[in-house]
């Protein structure tokens, strides 16, 4: 064998050697890679682990996060504004039951055919009783510590964030009159001073009452109003949390079919991978073999 022979069989092995060792570090590289991310986005269910995965999905998917971080903070201001509704409801409902009390007592005293000053004495006295409890029950009206009928909601009320934005389609206006057992028609004093001292006082308590209820009647309904007004945006904060985690599942959920799929294509190509390395041990040897036939063929010609 020449020299030239030897040389060149040398250099051709260190260059096979040196490609094969840079070719299958990249491609083992590579598919450790691609078995990476695929185990991840199977494990944690989504497609992008990084900006890179799609830089523009990530911009997309961020607005979503915080569109959706809005309305569930809107979600828990407007079911908390209904629960200060609902709280205050439950008291309203408790005083419009002492005022049917009330008026029950009235009508007795204004029976002057058959009552006596003792009678009306025992009457006026529930009366008055009952009075106060309105005023008692009003005050002990409150929510995390905050009076609800002491006038701190009455017109023009307190603004409750009931959207994920700005401005004035987001507000509501929570409102609730200040209701003391003088104040309850209206603020005309409708209850303040009335007794059931003689039969014609009870009937001036009968019309302050009759007064009393219908005012509360109007509360009644601009509370029931703003509850479902509450409702209303509640379902309808839910359904755009829906949508919206919706679109943002297209973008960042993984396909888990596909990505399964994807992970025993990938296995295989490993498998495969792995066998390769034999067979690229013996190309290289057949390389050798060749240049040590192109060394004889080289060492006959010179004899001949």
């Amino acid at each position: 064998m020449s020299a030239l022979v030897r040389t060149g069989r040398n250099e051709l092995m260190t260059i096979s050697a040196n490609f094969n060792s840079d070719f299958w570090s990249s491609q083992i590289n590579w598919l450790e890679r691609q078995l990476n991310s695929t185990i991840h986005r199977i494990a944690t269910g989504q497609r992008i682990i990084t900006a890179g995965d799609d830089p523009i999905g990530v911009g997309i998917a961020l607005h979503h996060s915080a569109r959706i971080g809005g309305i569930q903070s809107a979600v828990i201001n407007a079911e908390t504004s209904l629960s200060i509704l609902e709280t205050a409801d439950t008291a309203l409902v408790e005083i419009s039951d002492l005022l049917l009390e009330m008026r029950d007592l009235a009508v007795n005293a204004a029976n002057d055919a058959t009552l006596t000053t003792a009678n009306l004495q025992t009457l006026n006295s529930a009366f008055e009783s009952f009075r106060d409890l309105i005023t008692s029950t009003a005050e002990a009206a409150k929510f995390n510590g905050i009076s609800l009928l002491d006038g701190t909601y009455a017109t023009p009320g307190k603004d409750s964030q009931v959207g994920p934005d700005s401005g004035g389609g987001n507000v509501m206006s929570i409102i609730m009159p200040e209701i003391t057992a003088d104040t309850i028609a209206g603020g005309t004093n409708a209850l303040a001073g009335v007794t059931l001292s003689t039969s014609a006082d009870a009937l001036d308590a009968l019309s302050a009452i009759d007064d009393s209820i219908d005012y509360l009647d109007e509360v009644f309904a601009s509370i029931g109003f703003q509850e479902q007004r509450l409702n209303t945006i509640i379902d309808n904060l839910y359904a755009a949390q829906v949508n919206i985690a919706s679109a943002k599942s297209i973008i960042v959920d993984a396909d888990l079919a596909s990505e399964i799929s994807r992970f025993a294509s990938l296995q295989i190509i490993a498998q495969a991978a792995s066998s390769t390395f034999g067979t690229f041990d013996a190309i290289k040897q057949r390389v050798i073999e060749i240049m040590d036939k192109i060394g004889a063929n080289s060492f006959a010609n010179s004899n001949n």
